[in-house]
């Protein structure tokens, strides 16, 4: 066991986790052979699959995110079976868990966490990310879609472009915890 520091928070963690154990040696490995590696630090991850649904939860939880941590924005998307929940500190992701057909999108914000992609930056820019000829790559699309963003476009057309997410209208919420 080792302890380290959160890829997102920058805290001291412990995850006792093989991909970060993995990541760790990779990093040693190359600045051994001479390159110049960085760490970027851990995260946490787990996937669960119970029956025929899967779960997944990656970063920092409710919970863990309200230690220290002041204006914790919470999106919540409940599709029924399908569930989505994702973290924001100052814009940034900083955890998320889903369920059902949700937990298959959940890379698009585990790559937005560890990029420190800025969820408020989508938010300003997200008619000209939704613009059919935009230079946002298309996982900025989709992750503004699954965070209930389409709504602020509604008159862009993007309501054929959600329904290709297979999932029904959504049940949307959003709050700050301070």
């Amino acid at each position: 066991v080792v302890e380290t520091f959160d890829s997102s928070s920058g805290e001291s963690c412990v995850y006792q986790l093989k991909h970060n154990a993995i990541e760790q040696a990779r990093v040693v490995a190359r600045n051994i052979m001479g390159e110049d590696a960085v760490y970027g630090g851990a995260h946490a991850f787990a996937r669960a699959h119970f029956f025929d649904t899967h779960a997944v939860s990656f970063g920092k939880t409710i919970k863990g995110a309200s230690c220290g941590k002041n204006n914790i924005e919470v999106i919540e998307r409940d599709y029924g079976r399908d569930y989505l929940r994702i973290l924001l500190h100052n814009g940034k992701i900083i955890g998320g868990q889903a369920i059902g057909r949700c937990a298959d999108n959940i890379g698009i914000f585990m790559g937005a966490m560890w990029r420190g992609d800025d969820i408020n930056e989508l938010r300003k820019e997200w008619k000209k990310v939704v613009h059919i000829e935009s230079v946002y790559p298309w996982i900025y699309r989709r992750m503004g879609l699954l965070i209930g963003l389409s709504a602020l476009a509604a008159s862009s057309g993007m309501e054929a472009i959600e329904r290709q997410l297979i999932l029904p209208e959504a049940n949307i919420r959003s709050s700050y915890k301070s």
